[in-house]
């Protein structure tokens, strides 16, 4: 079941960041260049999956996950140059067109390695870090979902306080609090549900103050 949903949530910030600008045809062309690349090198990662996450796994329990450490260096080595190539072609357009061939080849080889590694029950960092290599060229903007969360956060801290002090009515916070949601229900389903129930604890409460 946690596997289906950490399924859902790389789905829904791979769907969120391809919304992201730049919406270009060279863009494009990267983000279906990187697909197809690591949908050839999916093929004999499934079968390496079945023999990786049994051996990971024992030595991961043998060694209490010391074993593993190369191999997460390994990633972040990864992580560094797919992170490092996408923000070069988000910031510096200029050099798209050097970085094209080895930033798919580096973000396909990450998305299939990181399949291979054992998260034991980490589901989310796991889907993130798929979505992270899956969406090449804006695997930049995955690395910054932690501190674009904590702003979706705070706006909602802001439009609740607004809500309750200056007479915003419902319909207003709806509106106003829709893209915090729509963001968070993409990439951290369990805050966005959180919004949610505090929206509708507002609302009651509101209602209660107004009948009072």
């Amino acid at each position: 079941m946690r596997n289906s949903q950490a399924n859902q949530l790389r789905e829904g910030i791979e769907d969120w960041a391809t919304e992201q600008p730049p919406l270009d045809g060279f863009t494009t062309f990267a983000s279906v260049a990187n697909k197809i690349v690591g949908g050839i090198l999916s093929w004999p990662t499934v079968i390496m999956m079945l023999v990786s996450t049994l051996v990971l796994g024992i030595l991961s329990m043998l060694t209490f996950r010391i074993a593993l450490l190369p191999f997460i260096g390994i990633l972040w080595l990864l992580n560094i140059v797919t992170v490092g190539t996408s923000w070069l072609w988000l910031n510096v357009p200029i050099s798209r067109i050097l970085i094209l061939l080895p930033g798919v080849i580096f973000a396909a080889v990450q998305s299939n390695y990181t399949a291979l590694l054992p998260y034991f029950g980490d589901w989310d960092s796991r889907a993130e870090d798929l979505a992270r290599a899956g969406v090449w060229p804006r695997s930049y903007l995955v690395q910054q979902l932690p501190q674009r969360r904590r702003e979706a956060l705070v706006e909602w801290e802001h439009l609740k306080e607004k809500f309750t002090q200056s007479g915003m009515t419902s319909e207003e916070l709806i509106s106003a609090s829709l893209p915090v949601w729509n963001f968070l229900s993409l990439t951290a389903p369990d805050l966005a549900e959180i919004v949610q129930d505090e929206y509708s604890a507002l609302v009651e409460d509101k209602k209660d103050s107004d009948d009072f």
